[in-house]
């Protein structure tokens, strides 16, 4: 048996093992534990890295061709998934912006001799003796809403973090958010599509790395070819696939120093940016969304005033857009309005469709959807062209900055309130139509001439936003939901120890090895739903960590009856003195790896380790002897509690322990 082995035991029963015949009979290749986690649980990165390397070092261990074929097999299964995605999220993303566009022209009325046609395609070779028969619908606006809550990008990032939320990829989830984006976006409502799309490709991702039975038991492995499926969704979203990449090292920052998974995110993106350009949904046969055309591509050294200007503007709308954001949400949450969801969502598209529609705000009434109302600001005027909706009137110059404005005022609060619906929402697009985004923009319009104007403008934008809050809106939607995702911000301790932060021994529910029953055991795992509990000896020896849901599996597995209740639980060799048949053997639910330190260290180390190794877990002893512990939910908290509306809205009420 190879050395890589050393650590698996042999009596554990994994769900499902893989023979491959080798010269000295089957090798099996393990890929999980039995019990499987959890929705709501973290995974245990240590234990699934330790499988992937061992899985890999037996495939490599293989006798002659075939420690060749098989680790190639492996990539090559790997590349499928990313390529497949790509394509698929490519094709998918295009087809929904027909979609999108032609729910979008309904509003407008129907094509008499073509329903299917949407208003450009019937108007474009339309003679005289043809109608567009006017007749407004407001089927895509009551459509528009989901019964189920919404979740996207910070969803996303929490499990990419290793949250468990297998339901949220499930099939019918892909097929509700692929409908439901179509009829949101096209509703009109003030959302993008980027968000959904983002989590339209991870449901594809899922799905096919489901086939292959090493990356439906890894679930490592799982969320590196997630987070290459999510830089797809981006750069379907908007042609950007530079653009995808990026996203996926500033947001989903979770595999940003691998640069494989980086790689498998750049070829996804590039697949699915090919995809959508030969689906050609823009009729343009080009990727840009908003083509910019420029009389002349110089600019002048002046012209960094408005710019810096735009930039202060935008860090200042955009922690206002943060902040109301998330008072909505609080409002939301604590008023009759979360009991009624769907009434909500039906309510705020009649208001934005009676905005939009007003004769007075012109701009918001010509162009609807967010997209249209980009498309327009980004045209440079041109009399062959015509007049984009009065905005090259140089006449109407003082109307036209107040009606921008006004604009612009009214897309803040229809954002803030659509952001959290309901309905599935990005938040990218309709900031754009405030503050926009620099990489992404350049790719969207194709305006490479004025790279250090927007990139000062941006840059300015940043550092006002940041001395304002430095949270943004995923990480405060993280921070209200609770969910176990770590930020990757330095932190800097001010003489704190880890001993400040965890919980001492008489505040933790601990197992006794040898001591504690099995009916103790029962009650106690139905009285505390921790993730686990520490055992230790009569003598307070730190014995291991035993994991809630092995607990349940090996218990479950013995098939105890009332009279096992007495029997005593042992987790190691030194409570043999213990008669056979008055102990029960559960050593198999302590974790493999578990790190231990002295509460002594500095705050800062503890904090590092967790968000640089993963950890669900620290334990803190002294001589041997349990002292305390800490856990990954100790340090979300430590970095959370700046933000006054942690956890506020939490599915269920949190607990006062980890």
């Amino acid at each position: 048996m190879p050395s890589g082995y050393s650590s698996v035991r042999p009596d554990v029963v994994y769900e499902e093992d893989q023979y491959d015949l080798t010269e000295d009979g089957r090798i099996p290749i393990p890929y999980r534990r039995v019990a499987k986690y959890q929705d709501g649980n973290t995974i245990d990165w240590l234990h699934e890295e330790g499988l992937e390397r061992e899985r890999n070092h037996a495939l490599q261990s293989q006798a002659g061709v075939r420690g060749v074929l098989l680790p190639a097999l492996e990539s090559a299964r790997m590349w499928f998934i990313v390529i497949v995605t790509g394509i698929g999220i490519g094709v998918v993303g295009a087809w929904l912006d027909v979609l999108v566009k032609w729910l979008g022209d309904l509003r407008e009325g129907r094509c008499s001799y073509g329903f299917f046609y949407s208003l450009s395609a019937c108007c474009a070779d339309v003679d005289a003796h043809f109608i567009l028969e006017v007749r407004p619908s407001p089927i895509a606006r009551l459509l528009s809403g989901t019964y189920h809550y919404a979740k996207t990008v910070p969803e996303i990032k929490a499990i990419l973090g290793g949250y468990v939320f297998d339901g949220f990829l499930s099939t019918w989830t892909l097929l509700i958010k692929a409908l439901g984006l179509a009829l949101s976006v096209g509703s009109g409502l003030s959302l993008g599509k980027e968000g959904p799309l983002v989590h339209v490709a991870c449901c594809m991702a899922f799905l096919i790395s489901r086939i292959f039975k090493e990356f439906r038991h890894n679930e490592a492995q799982k969320r590196r070819v997630l987070a290459a499926a999510a830089a797809a969704g981006v750069s379907v979203a908007f042609g950007s696939p530079l653009g995808g990449v990026l996203f996926g090292l500033e947001e989903l920052d979770t595999f940003a120093n691998e640069s494989d998974v980086m790689w498998r995110a750049f070829v996804a993106s590039a697949v699915a940016a090919v995809s959508l350009q030969w689906v050609n949904p823009f009729g343009t046969a080009k990727l840009v969304l908003f083509q910019v055309t420029f009389s002349s591509d110089t600019w002048r050294a002046f012209e960094l005033i408005p710019w810096v200007t735009l930039g202060v503007i935008g860090g200042v709308l955009g922690s206002l857009l943060i902040r109301l954001n998330v008072e909505i949400a609080l409002y939301r949450r604590h008023s009759v309005l979360g009991d009624w969801p769907i009434l909500e969502v039906v309510s705020v598209s009649a208001v934005t469709a009676a905005i939009s529609y007003l004769a007075s705000i012109v701009f918001a009434r010509a162009s609807v959807q967010t997209s249209e109302l980009v498309a327009s600001l980004f045209q440079e005027c041109d009399i062959s062209k015509g007049d984009y909706h009065g905005l090259c009137n140089p006449t109407a110059m003082g109307q036209n900055i107040f009606l921008l404005c006004l604009t612009a005022m009214l897309k803040i609060v229809l954002t803030a309130w659509t952001f959290g619906m309901q309905v599935p929402a990005g938040i990218f697009l309709p900031t754009i139509a405030i503050v926009s985004l620099v990489v992404i923009l350049f790719e969207l319009t194709g305006a490479l001439s004025h790279v250090l104007p927007i990139m000062i403008g941006v840059m300015t934008s940043k550092w006002v936003g940041d001395a304002m809050g430095k949270d943004g809106i995923y990480s405060v939607w993280i921070a209200m939901r609770r969910y176990p995702w770590l930020p990757p911000t330095d932190f800097r301790d001010q003489g704190e120890t880890g001993g400040n932060i965890m919980k001492p021994l008489p505040h933790i529910i601990a197992i006794e090895d040898g001591v504690t029953t099995v009916g103790e055991l029962k009650d106690a795992l139905n009285e505390h739903h921790f993730h686990g509990f520490p055992v230790v000896d009569s003598h307070q020896e730190f014995v291991g960590y035993a994991t809630r849901q092995e607990l349940i599996t090996l218990l479950e597995r013995r098939q105890l009856s009332d009279s096992d209740s007495v029997k005593k639980c042992t987790f190691s060799q030194n409570y043999l003195r213990v008669p056979i048949d008055e102990r029960v053997d559960l050593s198999d639910a302590l974790e493999d790896s578990i790190v231990q330190l002295r509460k002594e260290v500095p705050l800062e180390l503890v904090v590092s380790m967790f968000q640089k190794l993963n950890l669900r877990q620290i334990i803190f002893t002294h001589a041997g002897k349990l002292t305390g512990l800490v856990t990954k939910r100790d340090v979300v908290n430590l970095l959370t509690n700046h933000f006054p509306h942690a956890a506020a809205l939490a599915q269920q009420t949190p607990r006062s322990a980890r």
